[in-house]
């Protein structure tokens, strides 16, 4: 079996966010609603953080060097029609995503500020 996975016929949606294991909000949030539009999800996390319904109880932030990581193998190999960037927590991690739409031709993201 080929190991190379198809490429996909819908648009492709970048999200750059943080991980709410609830579902409630973050990049799981965002996937569901990237695919209820009938668009091909693509994610990078900036965060994994800790929390429920009722509160946040912590996180742990991505360094920009690991969000890089994700982000580029993402953007040489599928043609992103859109971006949307969620929790960026540290300003490394926002130095990092200005830099990877400086350099890449990704288009203008929405920016969905989340306070941390």
């Amino acid at each position: 079996m080929d190991q190379q996975q198809a490429l996909p016929n819908r648009p492709v949606v970048l999200t750059i966010a943080g991980l709410d294991p609830s579902g409630g909000a973050g990049i799981v949030a965002d996937i569901k609603t990237i695919s209820a539009f009938g668009c091909f999800p693509a994610a990078a996390l900036t965060s994994v953080t800790y929390q429920n319904t009722t509160g946040v109880f912590g996180a742990e932030h991505q360094s920009a060097e690991t969000l890089r990581s994700q982000v580029v193998p993402i953007i040489t190999d599928l043609n992103v029609v859109a971006a949307e960037s969620g929790m960026l927590p540290t300003a490394e991690i926002v130095a990092e995503v200005a830099r990877l739409f400086g350099e890449s031709n990704l288009p203008a993201p929405v920016v969905d500020p989340v306070m941390v």
